[in-house]
Parts: structure tokens; C-alpha cells; sequence
């Protein structure tokens, strides 16, 4: 039997073996150089064949998979520039139908011109030809040829009755005469004709121009209504969000605005108000809604009654009182009105709701936000004194989660460690 054990000894452990410690039960150490020389060393050639032949065959399959990958990606590439060179013949037959395409756009355009050309000389002769013949009207005598025509046997009649008295080279003259005013007043009759062929292609063409100026004005001045129709559409749907916008606005404050409005009406500032409640009562309502929002926003200045009514109406209401926190914070962010709201007793009253209202998040982030807006090295020593340091811990214990509330009393808190060193 054989069996791997740790050698004890140096003559234990063999000095032929590859590998690892055999020994051998129940033999010498001679006998065991001679099976180790003999059996174990076959034993290992057979194994190392083995690995070897299992090396090969690994290394086959690497190169065989080497091989697979390399003709897909080769089969890859050809299938891309297939793709490609289509690509490429699609591109340049497009290209031909485009410059197809503008070749017969071109040929139309050019075509379109020639006739608007050839339109536009013939109407040019037509008025040129009328001015020649408003410039030169027909005399009288022509007028009178034309209505009663001559003759050549009245010519003939006239040349025999007058042939005694007149000698024969007068009566040449005569005669020529008479033949070339003849050929006046034909010529004259067939122009008269022509022109009157003329006046009606002329008259016709007019008419199709005039009608044509006529669409033309037509589509101007439905371009303008549309124009006209859709910045009244704009300027209307403005105008709606623009009241939609501000009752909402309007509507952030219900019950403050509502109350504002009864104390509006005694304030000696509503004197114009007053004077146009009588006749315009519903327009006086409208005008005093939400007095307290455009207070907010800026639309009007602030005046110390309006910081008064605002501490005066933060009772034992939470909703009432958030409010009113609101528009301090709001007001407190121009630093002349902070300082006039502290100095109206403003700090008691924001913590007097602090106090009251531990459980609203909501006063009490808009409570931190006031006194934040509030906080600077003047008004600190005010806040301090009025025990604003202890709500604010109570406010980071009880509301750790409200982000915002955390980071606005952290900040108050930094301000007020910042002006007085011994609350730190």
C-alpha cells in the first residue's frame, strides 16, 4: 500500500521522488528506490503525457475558436461594406432624381417666364398702338369718306363734265388726287377695323387684370384678418391665463385677503376706493381682493399699518398663522422692512407661534424662514432675547426629516452664534 505522509526523517523521505513524500508500507529503503525508479516514475511519464496531450488539445480548440472568430468578423466587414456601397448607389440615385427634378423645374420656370414675357410685349404693343391712335384721330372729312364711299364712276363722271374748263394736266392732278385720298380713306376703314379688333382683346385683357387685382386684394386682406384674428386669439388666451394666474394667486391667502378687505375699507390710503364705492361697488370688491398678495409681490409699497394688521391677525389659527408668517417672510426679504417688522414687535409674535403650534411643519418652516429673513447682527440680540434659540432646537428635533426646515433654522442658528459668542 501506498499513502502520503510528512517524512520524519532524512532517510524517510526519498530522493527520487517528483512531486510530493511517498512511503512505502512494509518495504526497505532499497526496495523503495528500486519501486520508485521503476513504477512511479512510468506512472509519472503517464500522466505527464497526458497533461501534455490535454495541452494540445486545448490549444487546438483556442486556435480553432481563433479561426471561428476571426471569419465572422471578416464576414462582418463584408456585410458592412455591402451595406455601405448600397448605401452609396441609393445616395447617387437620389442625387440623379434631384437634379432631374430641378432640371424640369428649371425648364417649367424658364418656360413660365417666356409666356409672362410674351404676355406682357403683347400688351405692351396693345397700349402703345391705343396711345397712336388717341394721339391722331379721324378728321372729319375722313369720317365722311367713310360714310359715304366714292366711286370710280363717280370719279369718272366728275373728270368728263369738267374736261371742258379745266386743262388736261389739272385733270392729271385731279386724278391723282382723287386716287391717293381714295387709298387714305380705305387704309383708314381698315385700321378703324383692326383697331376695333384690337380695343376688344385689349378691353378683355383689362378685365382679366382687374380681376385678377381683385383676388389679389381679396387674399391681402385675408391674410390681414387672419393676422388681425389670431394676436386678438394670443393677446385673449394672455389676458385669460393672465386672470387665471392671478386667482390663484389670490386664492394662496383666502381668509387674510377676505379680512384685508373689511380693514381696507377704514384705511385713510383707500380714499380713492371709497370714493367709487358707491357707484362701482362690484369693480371696489374686485379691486381689494387679494390687497394682500400684491402687498406680497411688490406691486405696491409697504406701509407700517400693513405690518400692524398682520401681527394683529395671527390668533390661535394654525392656517391663519401660516399665512401671516408667510407674507413676513416674504416682506422680511427687503432688509428696511425687516428692520421695520422687528422693530414692530414682529420677532414675539413669530415665536408667540412657534409656541403655539409645535406640530404644524408648516408654521413652523414658515416661522424659521421669517426669522432667517430677520436675522442680522441688529436684530439678533431682539431674537435671542425673545427665547427663539430654544424653538429652533425643538424644531430640528421634531421635524429632523423636513429638509428644508433643517436647513433654514441651521441657518438662523449660524447667524445668531455668529453675532454673539456667548450663546455658543
Amino acid at each position: 500500500a501506498i499513502e502520503a505522509t510528512t517524512p520524519t526523517t532524512e532517510q524517510d523521505s526519498p530522493t527520487t521522488m517528483l512531486g510530493s513524500d511517498v512511503h512505502v508500507l512494509g518495504c526497505t529503503s532499497l526496495q523503495f528506490e528500486e519501486l520508485a525508479s521503476t513504477r512511479l516514475g512510468e506512472v509519472q511519464l503517464v500522466i505527464w503525457g497526458q497533461e501534455l496531450e490535454e495541452q494540445r488539445q486545448l490549444m487546438g480548440l483556442a486556435r480553432e475558436e481563433g479561426a471561428a472568430r476571426m471569419e465572422l468578423a471578416h464576414e462582418e466587414v463584408a456585410e458592412r461594406r455591402r451595406s455601405l456601397q448600397a448605401l452609396q448607389r441609393l445616395e447617387g440615385q437620389q442625387g440623379l432624381q434631384r437634379k432631374g427634378c430641378q432640371r424640369e423645374e428649371e425648364v417649367e420656370r424658364q418656360l413660365l417666364e417666356q409666356q409672362e414675357d410674351t404676355g406682357y410685349k403683347g400688351i405692351l404693343k396693345l397700349t402703345r398702338y391705343e396711345r397712336r391712335r388717341a394721339a391722331a384721330p379721324v378728321t372729319t372729312h375722313e369720317a365722311a369718306a367713310a360714310a359715304t364711299p366714292y366711286t370710280s364712276s363717280d370719279w369718272t363722271g366728275a373728270s368728263r363734265d369738267t374736261a371742258l374748263s379745266i386743262p388736261r394736266s389739272q385733270e392729271n392732278t385731279r386724278r391723282s388726287v382723287g386716287d391717293s385720298l381714295r387709298y387714305s380713306i380705305q387704309e383708314s376703314l381698315r385700321r378703324s377695323a383692326q383697331s376695333d379688333t384690337w380695343g376688344i382683346a385689349t378691353s378683355s385683357m383689362a378685365l382679366e387684370e382687374d380681376e385678377q387685382m381683385q383676388r389679389l386684394q381679396l387674399l391681402y386682406q385675408e391674410e390681414e384678418d387672419c393676422a388681425k384674428l389670431e394676436a386678438w386669439l394670443v393677446q385673449d388666451a394672455y389676458l385669460t391665463k393672465l386672470r387665471v394666474d392671478r386667482a390663484q394667486e389670490e386664492a394662496a391667502y383666502p381668509k387674510l385677503s377676505l379680512a384685508y378687505m373689511a380693514t381696507c375699507k377704514l384705511s385713510a390710503n383707500r380714499l380713492a376706493i371709497q370714493e367709487a364705492e358707491a357707484d362701482f361697488s362690484l369693480s371696489v370688491e374686485q379691486a381689494l381682493e387679494g390687497e394682500l398678495w400684491r402687498l406680497a409681490v411688490g406691486e405696491r409699497a409697504l406701509q407700517a399699518d400693513d405690518i400692524d394688521w398682520v401681527l394683529g391677525q395671527m390668533h390661535d389659527d394654525p392656517e391663519t398663522m401660516r399665512e401671516a408668517l408667510t407674507l413676513l417672510g416674504r416682506w422680511s426679504a427687503n432688509k428696511d422692512h425687516a428692520a421695520a417688522i422687528v422693530a414692530q414687535g414682529g420677532v414675539p409674535e413669530v415665536v408667540r407661534a412657534m409656541r403655539l403650534c409645535p406640530s404644524d411643519a408648516d408654521v413652523q418652516l414658515a416661522a424659521c424662514v421669517a426669522l432667517r429673513e430677520c436675522a442680522n447682527p441688529r436684530t439678533n440680540p431682539v431674537i435671542e432675547r425673545e427665547g427663539a434659540i430654544f424653538f429652533l432646537l425643538h424644531a430640528l428635533r421634531a421635524f429632523g426629516s423636513n429638509r428644508g426646515l433643517v436647513m433654514t433654522a441651521i441657518q438662523v442658528l449660524s447667524s445668531l452664534a455668529a453675532t454673539s459668542i456667548g450663546y455658543r
